[in-house]
């Protein structure tokens, strides 16, 4: 995540900001507490569903780099992307957030590759 933030506490507080606002999250899987890597699937039901990992740039900024492009996807796509990663990645946290009405922000700016 970063030099001062450990995953837990990142992951916590913004579980909590969407609580907020009424924005269901909910942590499907919990990994290292320190430095495990983040996948946050945002489901926006029958339109589909994204998903993001936070990363930085070659200056240190940090964005997050969505995973399934600039569109969203069918869930059993992202589903299997997450299974795909858990494979390999002991130290995962996936959170899910349920998102009606397309209004999630993160902290950074998102960048589809």
């Amino acid at each position: 995540m970063s030099d001062q933030l450990t995953s837990e506490f990142w992951v916590s507080a913004h579980v909590r900001q969407c609580h907020l606002l009424n924005m269901p999250a909910f942590i499907v899987r919990r990994g290292d507490r320190e430095r495990g890597s983040i996948l946050v699937k945002v489901n926006r039901f029958r339109d589909g569903c994204a998903l993001y990992q936070p990363q930085s740039d070659m200056d240190g900024a940090r964005f997050w780099m969505s995973l399934t492009g600039d569109s969203l996807v069918d869930e059993s796509k992202v589903d299997e992307m997450i299974k795909k990663r858990l494979g390999y990645d002991d130290d995962l946290w996936v959170v899910e957030i349920e998102d009606q009405h397309g209004t999630h922000e993160f902290d950074a700016p998102i960048r589809h590759f």
